[in-house]
């Protein structure tokens, strides 16, 4: 390994790779912000093996990050009340869908969403294309936060 490089992520479409930044940057803002409550919601095809899927967890992972009042991800349906410390990650199986995603923070007063909608399969070749040319020459493990976007 010391004389190649390798690149991972848990999703290579650009504009998921967009929204694991913005995601980022929202969790930092609204860490003061007790009185929301941060969740993760996500809808793929009914044939998808995976649930929740390992974007839908990297997007919890990245919230837990940077929310200190969250310390674990509940991935599962609940048995019952959510403790304020979990951050729930649910799923939906249907249809066809390519993949979407929702964060949402809630509170008494609002709700704010932001989400990310799959229409193709093209975002993620062009993303594997541009991590691809991004990793040539380069040694060592990165992932698809290292790449210029």
């Amino acid at each position: 390994m010391k004389d190649s490089g390798l690149l991972y992520s848990a999703n290579f479409s650009l504009g998921m790779n967009y929204f694991f930044r913005i995601v980022r940057r929202a969790a930092e803002l609204m860490n003061r912000a007790t009185e929301y409550d941060p969740y993760v919601h996500e809808i793929h095809h009914r044939q998808k093996v995976d649930s929740p899927s390992g974007t839908a967890l990297r997007l919890a992972e990245i919230l837990l990050e940077a929310i200190d009042r969250k310390k674990e991800i509940l991935a599962k349906p609940p048995e019952g009340k959510i403790g304020p410390e979990m951050l729930h990650v649910s799923s939906t199986r249907a249809g066809v869908v390519a993949g979407t995603h929702t964060i949402g923070f809630d509170s008494e007063a609002d709700s704010i969403e932001l989400k990310h909608v799959a229409k193709t399969r093209r975002g993620f070749a062009l993303g594997a294309l541009t991590a691809a040319r991004w990793l040539r020459g380069r040694k060592g493990i990165y992932t698809m936060d290292d790449v210029d976007l």
